[in-house]
This record gives structure tokens, C-alpha cells and sequence, in this order.
């Protein structure tokens, strides 16, 4: 630590130019060595623009924006904008050439941040989109509570605003992705996937992700190593990093989230942040391509006796059959359990008649 900044060997700052800013140097004189400048990932730009606007125009309107204001397009963490502006060309052609995380909201998130930051309203995107405003709304929402540092400009056809991101608190995001394509991923897991810097998962599920996952960090194992990837999230978002553990239909049904809960319990020092994010899981999807089997009272129980005992399973069975619930069957075969499924149906054959429906879903 120095008495002052131009003593500094190093700085860490989004400021283009520290030495531009009259609250550190009112004389204009003050820099006295070379210094290595380090740009932390903490700006949100906000924009609104023009129906048809190019991606050219829109990079243009920022840096043009980030210039005048002294600030680095490096420390960029995100663009935000309406989520009906997010599908356009432009945009979209825009954040692929950045290689930067973006994310939509809509009218009604827009509005809201409007009111309770006491926003000034645009009559003019009012009228247009139904959004009492775009940029500065956008950019605050983006910035996870942050502070507006750039009130809106206009640049030609777009509007920009940027946003100070609140200091770094690491936060691990436990990620349902459904059961398997990405028409089936919740809006809600997508901006969770964006707003993550780090993303931990299996590798087949990972894989499936690719195109939701431009410039972030990837970190991937096989199968059976869900200790591993649990560890490995909290360990990064400690560090700091906002992270997205990638887990396969819901998070909290055979999956991730209860392992990470675990392992937080019985080690205080890997204690996070944390907020799982619901997915659609497979018991939906099988229901939903069978018509509606689960309409009434059903049982859900894996035939995977790597974590619970297969004596206990058995006697599961046997309760859930009894029981006349309808029965969703988890992980049926392996190459290593391959007369689990016969030995399930043999019990369940005690309790049903031969002619009891029976579906089999693959995805």
C-alpha cells in the first residue's frame, strides 16, 4: 500500500486513465512512473436503440461513451438491454464479436428498477417498447446492485449507460438445465449461465451448453466425480468468481444441489453464497410426452444403489406398490446393476396386475 496513487507500482481500476480524473490529480502533473494498470471485470453497459441498428453502430455508441467518460472497455462485464432488443441482429452480432456475457429483461423489470431508483422516463421508448426507460434500468439490473456511474447518453440511433458493479462477493449458482435440450432451459437458468464468469459440470451436459457459454471459463469432469465438481464450484467462487454448477433436469431431485448443501454443513469453511435454480426434470418431461400419468399421487424412487442400499430400495418399492402410487422409475440400468430394472418390476408385479400400464421414455 502507498500514501498515494502515482507511488503505486500497480492499479487496479476500470478509469482509462487515472491521471484524467481531477479528484486524483487537480494539477494535471502527477504521474511520476510507469505503472501496470489492471482492469477489473466490474462496469454493466445498458443500451437501448434504434429497430435495425448495427452492431457496428452499437460498438461505435460505447466506445464513443467509455472514451468521453474515461473509462476502459476492458473492465466491460456485460451488456444489457429489453429482451425484445436481445434478439436482434445487431445485438446479437454484437455481443459474439465482444465475446461478452449479456442478458434481456423485460418490461416489467425495467420498469420496477425505474421506479425504485427514481429513474427519468423516455416517453419516446415508452411509446416504442412499453418500457418507461432502457439503458439505465438495463445497466443497473445487469450490475446485480450496483451504482450508475454513466447516466444515459445518446449516441445516434442508441442510448448508453454504464453501471459500477457493487466490490466482488463470490456466489455459486446451482444450475437445473433440464433434461436435456435447450428449448427445455428455464429463462431463469439462462441468466444465471450469463451472469456466470465460471461454469463447473459433467462434460456430456457441459457440452450441450456450448453456445450459452462465450467467453466464460469451463471446467468439466466425467462421470462419478460429482464430489469433485461440487468442491471445485465452491473452491472458484470463494476466490471471488460467480459461478454456475451445471446439473442435468432438476438440481434438487438426484442431483447437485443437495451435495453441495451437504458438504457446506459439515465444513463451515466452504460456506457460499448460494441460490439454486430450479430445472425441468425428466419425471416432467416423460409425464408430459406420456400425457399426464402423475395427475394424482405418485412415488419417485432410484434404482441406483451407489449412495443407498439396494435392501432399502427394494423396501421402497414394496411400500410405493402397495401403496397404489403411480411410480417413476430413476436410473433403471447400468452396465454394472444390469437386473436392477427386473428385480424393480418383480416386486412392483407383486402388488399390480399383468395388464398395468407401463411407460418407457428415452430423451
Amino acid at each position: 500500500k502507498v500514501s498515494e496513487p502515482r507511488y503505486a507500482d500497480i492499479i487496479i481500476t476500470p478509469k482509462e486513465d487515472i491521471y484524467l480524473d481531477q479528484r486524483v490529480c487537480p494539477t494535471g502533473g502527477c504521474r511520476v512512473k510507469d505503472q501496470l494498470y489492471l482492469r477489473p471485470k466490474n462496469l454493466a453497459i445498458g443500451i437501448g436503440f434504434n429497430r435495425g441498428t448495427s452492431s457496428e453502430e452499437i460498438a461505435q455508441a460505447i466506445k464513443e461513451v467509455l472514451k468521453e467518460e474515461n473509462l476502459s472497455e476492458k473492465s466491460v462485464s456485460v451488456i444489457a438491454s429489453l429482451d425484445k432488443k436481445t434478439e436482434e441482429e445487431g445485438f446479437q452480432k454484437l455481443v459474439k464479436e465482444l465475446e461478452l456475457p449479456w442478458v434481456g429483461f423485460t418490461v416489467d423489470e425495467l420498469n420496477q428498477c425505474v421506479k425504485d431508483m427514481g429513474l427519468q422516463v423516455s416517453e419516446y421508448a415508452e411509446k416504442a417498447t412499453g418500457a418507461l426507460s432502457v439503458a439505465e434500468p438495463s445497466a443497473l439490473l445487469a450490475s446485480g446492485g450496483g451504482t450508475l456511474v454513466v447516466p444515459k447518453k445518446p449516441v445516434g440511433n442508441v442510448t448508453v449507460a454504464v453501471a459500477l458493479m457493487p466490490p466482488r462477493k463470490g456466489k455459486l449458482y446451482i444450475v437445473g438445465v433440464g433434461p436435456g435440450s435447450l428449448d427445455e432451459i428455464t429463462p431463469r437458468a439462462r441468466q444465471a449461465l450469463l451472469r456466470s464468469e465460471v461454469v463447473v459440470g459433467y462434460r456430456a451436459y457441459v457440452e450441450r451448453l456450448r453456445g450459452l457459454l462465450s467467453g466464460k471459463d469451463i471446467y468439466t469432469t466425467g462421470m462419478t466425480k460429482e464430489i469433485e465438481r461440487c468442491r471445485l464450484a465452491i473452491e472458484k467462487a470463494r476466490e471471488g468468481s460467480t459461478v454456475a454448477l451445471v446439473s442435468s433436469g432438476d438440481p434438487g431431485i438426484y442431483a447437485m444441489a443437495g451435495l453441495v448443501l451437504e458438504l457446506m454443513k459439515k465444513e463451515v469453511s466452504l460456506r457460499v453464497p448460494v441460490e439454486v435454480i430450479p430445472g425441468v426434470s425428466a419425471l416432467n418431461a416423460v409425464s408430459a410426452r406420456l400425457g399426464a400419468p402423475l395427475m394424482n399421487d405418485f412415488a419417485v424412487i432410484s434404482l441406483s444403489d451407489r449412495l443407498t442400499p439396494w435392501q432399502t430400495i427394494e423396501d421402497r418399492l414394496r411400500k410405493a406398490a402397495e401403496g397404489d402410487f403411480v411410480i417413476v422409475l430413476f436410473n433403471p440400468k447400468s452396465k454394472g446393476r444390469p437386473d436392477h430394472l427386473r428385480k424393480a418390476l418383480e416386486i412392483i408385479g407383486n402388488y399390480r396386475p399383468p395388464d398395468t400400464p407401463v411407460g418407457i421414455v428415452k430423451a
